[in-house]
């Protein structure tokens, strides 16, 4: 058994996981992030995005939250390759929070080395939404996109659209993804409705919205 998945399985025991993270309800298109964060790399790259940014002195357990019971919280990349146990219980106690928790995965060549693991063991355990990303402009980027619906059953981060029009900040958020321009962002859009769909295809799945050789590249981006 691997250390991550043992030490999981101790702090899934401990009280403390069990605390709640910090609920609050903010307007579409702000988010609230954590004055410890002020000034960090993250946090400069949301004060160029579309988005009002709220500092606030504690969040409970998560960096980011964009109002709709959305709690996220970003591990850069070392973070991804050193689980702390600190961490560690953090991510629980967000699992067991009243709050749909997301968690952006920095994905680098080091920490890609790591990520199955971390990912396995934070959607299957504790049944947390991991997605990842190259880097703090591409996770802002994504923050922006779930900031821009005060409603969670909107958010199509995290679920399928009704079928109206293409969000944009959506379909920017996707472009950025490895080599996807506007017309294969959109035809992944269309079909998928959200990135986190995206991010749970198929390569079979992926080659209907575009080519084989795409379908590989972000099937391993979101896997490897």
């Amino acid at each position: 058994m691997s250390r991550v998945r043992l030490r999981m399985r101790e702090i899934m025991m401990t009280p403390n996981s069990q605390k709640r993270a910090t609920r609050h309800q903010l307007p579409a298109g702000h988010v609230a992030i954590s004055d410890k964060l002020r000034g960090v790399p993250l946090h400069q790259e949301l004060t160029k995005c579309s988005v009002k940014i709220v500092l606030e002195g504690s969040l409970g357990v998560v960096d980011c939250y964009t109002g709709s019971d959305t709690g996220i919280i970003f591990l850069p990349e070392a973070a991804v390759v050193n689980l702390t146990d600190a961490l560690l219980r953090r991510l629980t106690r967000l699992s067991r929070s009243q709050v749909k928790g997301v968690v952006l995965l920095e994905q680098t060549p080091t920490s890609g080395q790591y990520m199955v693991e971390v990912q396995e063991r934070l959607v299957i355990e504790l049944g947390l939404t991991c997605v990842p990303v190259r880097s703090p402009a591409h996770a802002a980027k994504m923050i922006t996109t779930m900031s821009t619906s005060g409603d969670p059953q909107q958010n199509q981060f995290l679920h399928k659209g009704g079928g109206g029009a293409l969000d944009s900040s959506l379909l920017q958020a996707i472009i950025h993804l490895p080599n996807t321009g506007k017309v294969k962002a959109t035809a992944l859009l269309e079909k998928f409705g959200s990135i986190q769909a995206i991010s749970n295809a198929s390569i079979q799945e992926l080659a209907e919205a575009t080519n084989h050789s795409h379908a590989v590249t972000l099937y391993n981006f979101f896997r490897t």
